[in-house]
């Protein structure tokens, strides 16, 4: 029994790691970005789409609410997963010097 408790509670840990900001932070750290530029696309994410990987509005999709063209920037994947969503959206803020291209600004 006791075994069985411990392992639900690595579950639920691991389960509550990996949450849609979770992974885009990772994204962003794992590429070399400094914590505050990790705060400030949390700023983003927040503002753009609640962490809402699903978000939707207009041709906008996903975490950072990019534009359905900017999956060009990682290869046609699917911008309403996390992980490709903020992949895309680093291709965007390293290539436009910064948080331009959004509307929501940290």
């Amino acid at each position: 029994m006791r075994r069985l408790a411990l392992l639900a509670v690595v579950v639920v840990v691991t389960l509550t790691a990996c949450t849609p900001q979770w992974i885009a932070n990772d994204v962003w750290r794992s590429h070399g970005k400094s914590e505050a530029e990790i705060a400030q696309s949390n700023r983003v994410m927040s503002c753009e789409s609640g962490f809402n990987p699903n978000a939707r509005n207009g041709p906008y999709r996903g975490l950072f609410q990019l534009h359905h063209r900017h999956a060009s920037l990682v290869g046609g994947a699917n911008l309403f997963d996390p992980y490709w969503n903020a992949l895309a959206a680093l291709h965007l803020y390293n290539g436009s010097g910064g948080w331009y291209p959004w509307g929501c600004r940290p």
